[in-house]
């Protein structure tokens, strides 16, 4: 068993879709108007985004992919009130957050190689297209995204929560390796992992340190 004494070397760490720089969607505002957004998404496209109390249903089969986790987020936020503060994994990621300038301080350097996965989510250049509900949702949440990111007067593209140039730094320094998608693969922060090239390129780097 491990003690207090011993030692964990991280050789490797993969970012994916990291808020290393913070995002504007960490501000309590930008809370609300999403749980806005979707709750009128949902109910206009009847979607069903996760397993009723009542009947114990799955999702709906034509459910975007992204709506179990916003859905689950929105439920932790209304939970705790709308309170900011409460919901620290989300205030946490504010770009003017306490904790994000202490991991991006001297004293937090690791040593570790770093390496990260992005992407600039544009609904409309997917292929193969998104269409019908699926694309008004996806178009509708990129809409609230973008003007997130120009109410900062920032302009950034982004994977729908986090913006491009945060995800590809630390601490204003460019991360070694970057691995980028590009808007036609049609790939947001809430689907990464179902991407086979974002796997298999996750494997290659963690394969390549045991060697």
């Amino acid at each position: 068993m491990a003690t207090p004494a011993d030692r964990v070397r991280v050789r490797t760490l993969i970012m994916v879709g990291g808020p290393n720089a913070g995002t504007p969607l960490g501000n309590p505002d930008w809370w609300r108007l999403l749980i806005d957004l979707f709750t009128n998404l949902v109910a206009g496209h009847g979607f069903s985004v996760g397993p009723s109390t009542a009947t114990g249903h799955p999702p709906a089969d034509d459910a975007p992919d992204g709506c179990r986790p916003i859905a689950e987020m929105i439920k932790a936020v209304v939970s705790a009130g709308n309170s900011g503060p409460a919901i620290p994994g989300l205030a946490a990621m504010a770009p003017d957050s306490p904790y994000l300038a202490e991991l991006n301080g001297p004293s937090a350097s690791t040593g570790a190689t770093l390496f990260s996965v992005t992407t600039d989510f544009e609904p409309f250049q997917a292929d193969p297209p998104f269409s019908g509900p699926e694309l008004a949702f996806w178009t509708a949440l990129d809409t609230l995204a973008d003007a997130a990111f120009t109410s900062r007067d920032v302009g950034e593209t982004n994977d729908l929560a986090v913006g491009v140039r945060s995800m590809s730094m630390v601490d204003n320094t460019p991360l070694p390796e970057t691995f980028h998608l590009p808007p036609i693969t049609g790939i947001n922060h809430l689907t990464y992992f179902a991407d086979a090239d974002v796997v298999a390129r996750l494997r290659s780097w963690l394969e390549r340190d045991t060697h």
